[in-house]
């Protein structure tokens, strides 16, 4: 899902909102001329209504994109098509909505020329653009580029978002990049960096208490019942261990921020040297690996301490290998460790796999190795933390000590294997 979706672009409705049915309008040429016979909405679909409807608001989506960047800079093609529900259909749009600006730019005439490269590399594509640009032929106005503008944002709107997402769990210069890829007037920035911060404390608030299995019966039987119960002060260390993010200054690095519309929004960066860095409106970009200074909040905390302790775990894990090669791990093993890490509090999440492998490749605890080749692992991972939980018929508890002779007996291979990596990781 494309989470700053509603930050960009409001979907209409219906399709008479795109004037379908205006008389000279270039939408009502592309609905009955060309629209209408696209193979891929067949018209006996129940949805397929919902379908042409769908597939303007996706062209209107990337052209909101395109027209938000600062002059000259380009989108990225490859990181949208996961993003539009019929690429076939929705990029032929794209291309013609573009061309017909009044005023094109070097960045949206780079994507124009990225996008007829596509169109020849896929023959549907290039069929279906031909097509329409027969279909609109007579149409020789310029677009109005006020169709494409970004949506008001309100505070109900930026309450809605998923930040901690958006932000890869409230990362500085991911918040900084987020407020400045899409907050375009003073009120939006300020709005946004309070709407982020109310997140981040909400986080926070989450973040101390966790669920807590316990057997209860009623007149229906006995079963199990999650509550939440909240979590301990300290950590092993004796650290405090409630409000990450307040400690960790994200509260504070928001009401800096606010004040920074002047210095930071992209009015002020579009006057400046292209080649200084800038955020992307098109893609939440995922970060290098292998750098030693990166910190993927997966770990409560990432002292050298932590880190050699981690190091020892991840032997008794998987073995001598650990450090030379990562084809000889079994990917169980790897959940394993972080079920470990997790139920001696140096992780603060079973489940987010991918920063936790990319933290290990950042302390040079594992080889470096490509996004893709992280993304398969993790989701292997996941896959075998699943295996286990279906083993055991409920959530793995908290802590080992919480678990029944009977749920050590379904997973006895597995269990050991913990017991064993969470020996190292409590031995002083």
């Amino acid at each position: 899902m494309d989470t700053s979706r509603k930050l960009v672009y409001e979907d209409r409705m219906s399709l008479n909102a795109f004037d379908i049915k205006k008389p000279g309008t270039i939408n009502k040429l592309i609905f009955e001329k060309w629209m209408l016979a696209r193979k891929e909405i067949d018209p006996f679909d129940a949805k397929h209504q919902a379908k042409y409807l769908k597939s303007f608001n996706d062209a209107y989506y990337i052209c909101s994109l395109a027209l938000m960047l600062p002059k000259g800079k380009n989108l990225l093609p490859d990181r949208q098509e996961n993003i539009v529900s019929i690429p076939s259909v929705v990029f032929p749009l794209v291309h013609l909505y573009l061309s017909k600006l009044p005023y094109i730019n070097n960045g949206i005439q780079n994507y124009l020329t990225q996008l007829s490269t596509a169109f020849e590399n896929r023959p549907e594509w290039k069929r279906n653009h031909e097509e329409l640009i027969e279909a609109v032929k007579e149409y020789q106005e310029a677009i109005d580029p006020k169709e494409f503008t970004q949506r008001e944002l309100t505070k109900k709107i930026l309450s809605s978002i998923n930040w901690e997402k958006l932000s890869k769990r409230f990362k500085k210069k991911d918040i900084e990049c987020v407020v400045r890829s899409f907050a375009r007037k003073r009120e939006d920035w300020h709005l946004m960096c309070e709407a982020i911060k109310a997140a981040a404390q909400q986080y926070d608030y989450d973040y101390g208490f966790e669920d807590y299995e316990q057997a209860v019966c009623d007149e229906d039987g006995c079963y199990m019942q999650t509550i939440k119960v909240p979590k301990p002060l300290y950590d092993s260390f004796g650290e405090e261990y409630l409000e990450p993010l307040k400690r960790d200054g994200v509260y504070q690095f928001c009401d800096d921020l606010m004040e920074k519309y002047d210095e930071l929004s992209l009015e002020f960066y579009a006057e400046q040297d292209a080649t200084s860095p800038e955020p992307t409106t098109s893609h939440e970009s995922l970060p290098v690996t292998g750098d030693a200074e990166i910190n993927y909040d997966i770990f409560i905390h990432s002292s050298e301490y932590v880190k050699e302790k981690v190091k020892e775990a991840l032997i008794v894990a998987v073995g001598e290998n650990a450090l030379t090669g990562i084809s000889k791990m079994r990917n169980v093993d790897l959940a394993l460790l972080q079920l470990a890490l997790f139920d001696s509090e140096y992780v603060c999440n079973e489940e987010e796999h991918t920063d936790f492998l990319k933290q290990l490749i950042a302390w040079k605890l594992l080889p470096k190795i490509t996004e893709t080749e992280i993304i398969k692992i993790a989701n292997r991972m996941s896959q075998k933390r699943y295996s286990i939980r279906t083993k055991l018929k409920a959530s793995i508890p908290r802590h080992l000590s919480q678990w029944s002779e009977e749920q050590k007996k379904k997973c006895r291979k597995d269990y050991v294997k913990l017991s064993d990596i969470k020996a190292v990781l409590d031995k002083e």
